[in-house]
């Protein structure tokens, strides 16, 4: 009779863990998954951060299974620029840009994807961390500088923060 009620209760308990997570934005936004063209820009929007920390970025990316994507890697600029609320006294600026180049292994040398997956496979990339303040605000700007302008077989960039 005891049993039940705890049960319930450890039951409750781990949902609520399971359902909390760290990340303070996570999106995805779609691209033409019959061509990402390389003058499409993929924008994130960052609101005002609730407190100053140090934050970990992650990319993501998912590609379909058809139309396949047909190279090993893909090659992403990552340009993000965070507006401070004032100034810092170490930076005398109040925004920070960064922009990072990433070559992403999508499939081995052998043709075979680098993740599972059947109709999505899903990749992420860590970005290096950042230090912000409470109240920034971020504009991240994704894109593909293959130099086949349009790449098929992306279906979503995602940008995350923890």
């Amino acid at each position: 009779m005891l049993r039940r009620p705890l049960f319930l209760l450890l039951c409750s308990l781990l949902l609520t863990t399971a359902c909390l997570r760290d990340e303070v934005y996570f999106a995805y936004r779609s691209a033409d998954v019959e061509g990402w063209d390389t003058g499409e820009h993929i924008g994130f929007t960052v609101d005002s951060l609730a407190q100053g920390r140090t934050y970990h970025p992650t990319l993501h990316l998912r590609t379909t299974a058809a139309p396949v994507y047909p190279f090993q890697t893909i090659v992403l600029i990552v340009s993000q620029s965070w507006q401070f609320p004032h100034p810092s006294v170490s930076r005398r600026d109040s925004v920070l840009h960064t922009a990072d180049t990433l070559t992403l292994r999508l499939m081995t040398s052998s043709g075979h994807p680098t993740t599972e997956g059947l109709a999505l496979r899903q990749y992420t990339h860590p970005l290096p961390s950042l230090r912000l303040p409470r109240g920034a605000r971020g504009k991240i700007d994704v894109r593909h500088i293959m130099r086949k302008e349009v790449v098929p077989g992306i279906a979503n960039i995602g940008y995350s923060l923890r």
